[in-house]
């Protein structure tokens, strides 16, 4: 058996400009992230391993809007700002079975709790039409709906590296602000792990997500390395994702942990 521990960071930044005959909009939003992870796995075989873990992470996203434009004659300019707060709870189940060379593995993720969210609105603007201005913040309880994942893997045990292919499965869900359903959704990933001499490993792959309801096609490339002791494994890893035909919105992540053998 073993176990294994460490947090999770990760930070979203998206943006948008547009201009049309009568408004140009502008607008901006930032989504962070920290997870901390406790997980357990045992062999119930030689040749079969289980896994559970359980997570509590903190999740901020802040957005800001903009318009300036011109109707009938007159100008006008608002502003929105947009924050929310919200902590998350849940676990994970994962099994992998080994057939000689092969290995195979199904892992799923559940939020099960969310907690402790707060949100605020800022509203500000400007219009011509007699000479106005105005004002207003508005405080309220979020709608947060966040996506259980389901992944299934094969490995491939070679003399100089292994090999990896993925899948990733997102299943569909409304959006209850906007009313928006989207649909389920496929990921592809493969990778490689390479030893390099007795404690050392490096780790690189690449993971394919098509676009839905018109959104790009993105790709995600990682890479990371570990280092082996005695009786612990400690990990790190970089990974970066973003549209293949636009910048504006991308993901970057940061994987750090270390797991113990007894």
């Amino acid at each position: 058996m073993g176990h294994s521990y460490g947090p999770i960071l990760n930070k979203l930044k998206g943006g948008l400009y547009q201009i049309d005959v009568e408004q140009k909009n502008t607008g901006s939003q930032e989504t962070q992230g920290i997870n901390l992870n406790y997980a357990l796995g045992f062999k119930s075989s030689a040749d079969t391993a289980w896994g559970i873990g359980i997570y509590v992470g903190r999740v901020q996203e802040d957005g800001d809007y903009s318009a300036i434009g011109e109707s009938s004659g007159y100008e006008y300019a608002f502003t929105i700002r947009d924050r929310k707060t919200f902590w998350t709870q849940g676990f994970s189940l994962g099994v992998a079975k080994k057939i000689k060379n092969w290995a195979f593995g199904l892992s799923s993720k559940f939020t099960t709790a969310k907690f402790w969210a707060t949100g605020s609105q800022e509203q500000s603007g400007y219009s011509e039409v007699g000479n106005t201005n105005s004002s207003t913040t508005e405080h309220k309880t979020p709608n947060i709906k966040v996506i259980p994942t389901f992944s299934g893997g094969v490995k491939i045990n070679l003399e100089e590296m292994d090999i990896f292919f993925d899948l990733v499965w997102v299943p569909s869900y409304t959006d209850s602000d906007f009313d928006d359903k989207s649909e389920s959704q496929f990921s592809a990933g493969l990778g490689i792990e390479r030893k390099l001499g007795e404690i050392y490993k490096i780790y690189g792959g690449f993971l394919h997500s098509p676009g839905i309801q018109g959104d790009k096609d993105s790709g995600s490339l990682n890479m990371g390395f570990s280092k082996t002791g005695k009786n612990s494994i400690n990990y790190a890893g970089l990974s970066w994702t973003r549209a293949y035909k636009s910048a504006v919105s991308e993901l970057i992540q940061i994987n750090f942990g270390t797991m113990f053998d007894y």
